[in-house]
């Protein structure tokens, strides 16, 4: 044996040695903490269990009230008893919107229906319906094209190769009724 592969058998068992050593310690330390652990249960048999933070009572805090029209109320209140929905009141007041303001203020309508051929949709449902993007449909509609007009074109660009040219001419393609 050369003494590169003796100093590597040595290394070799070294390193085996001190992993069983590692192995037993973290073995003896586990016994120790369970037998830790059977020793508490058996302390606590027979005696009431502490306290644990599921069994304390918490601090109840007490909502914020608003006040209009001489009633305080908290916002789930006033949004159950007004027929307002408690995301929304609630993202008016944080947005810094008088609760007068909140309560009375009217829905946002409704997007417009627009009619083409009888049949009456959104301007995204028309878009889902002709399978275009809404922004592409309002791009249309703002250059100057009416609604019908903006469904009917077809949807996407025409790209590719050109094939109505000479065949000597512009992209090389070969012309619809082949070279010349």
């Amino acid at each position: 044996m050369t003494p590169a592969e003796r100093a590597r058998h040595i290394d070799r068992q070294e390193y085996e040695a001190e992993c069983r050593a590692a192995r037993e310690r973290a073995l003896h330390r586990a016994e120790a903490r369970r037998q830790q652990a059977a020793a508490r249960v058996a302390e606590w048999i027979g005696k009431e269990p502490p306290p644990s933070l599921n069994t304390r009572p918490r601090p109840s805090r007490k909502p914020k009230l608003y006040t209009y029209n001489g009633a305080s109320k908290s916002l789930s209140e006033w949004a159950s008893c007004c027929g307002v929905d408690y995301q929304t009141l609630a993202r008016r007041i944080r947005s810094g919107m008088a609760i007068e303001q909140a309560l009375t203020m009217k829905p946002r309508a409704r997007a417009q229906q627009h009619t083409v051929n009888g049949v009456s949709k959104t301007l995204a449902e028309w878009a889902k319906h002709v399978d275009i993007k809404y922004d592409t449909l309002i791009a249309r509609m703002f250059n100057g094209r009416t609604l019908a007009e903006a469904l009917a074109m077809p949807s996407g660009r025409w790209r590719g190769v050109s094939c109505d040219l000479e065949g000597s001419k512009g992209t090389g393609a070969p012309h619809k009724s082949g070279p010349k």
